[in-house]
């Protein structure tokens, strides 16, 4: 049985040492050009446990930030995955045929989708004292239930 033969490039690449290609990811030092990052700014500590208020803002903050976010994606999903596919799929040349995107991407998606904007609207607009309201119309009970025990610590 004889041995492969390789080609100059596998050659050069069969010498290089392992400390050599490990080198190649260390980070570089920082030449005298090099801008330097401006730092991040200091974020004053707040402590919830002593500001019943503040860590009802925070979560209510944190809540809405969590519902832009998903909506961003799930629009980006529908967007520039699913119309185009099921565009794609209707022409002469189909990358996915119809049942495919269909089961890839299910009508419920886009129940989801507006069940999420109608949630989201709705939180937008409310004050602190309204979202408890708001989280028993979107939300099951359940959830509610155990969303509103950790925030009031009942």
């Amino acid at each position: 049985m004889s041995l492969p033969q390789h080609t100059s490039r596998e050659t050069k690449l069969i010498g290089v040492g392992l400390s050599d290609f490990l080198a190649l990811f260390t980070p570089c030092t920082p030449s005298k050009e090099s801008i330097p990052l401006p730092a991040l700014p200091l974020t004053e500590e707040i402590s919830y446990e002593a500001d019943p208020a503040a860590r009802r803002s925070h979560i209510l903050e944190e809540l809405k930030s969590t519902e832009r976010h998903f909506l961003a994606r799930m629009q980006h999903l529908i967007q520039d995955y699913q119309i185009p596919l099921k565009t794609r799929a209707k022409s002469a040349d189909p990358l996915l045929n119809m049942y495919q995107v269909n089961t890839l991407f299910p009508r419920s998606l886009e129940v989801i989708l507006k069940a999420h904007e109608a949630f989201y609207n709705a939180l937008e607009v409310a004050s602190e004292l309204e979202v408890p309201k708001i989280l028993l119309e979107h939300v099951p009970p359940l959830l509610v239930g155990v969303w509103l025990m950790e925030v009031c610590e009942v």
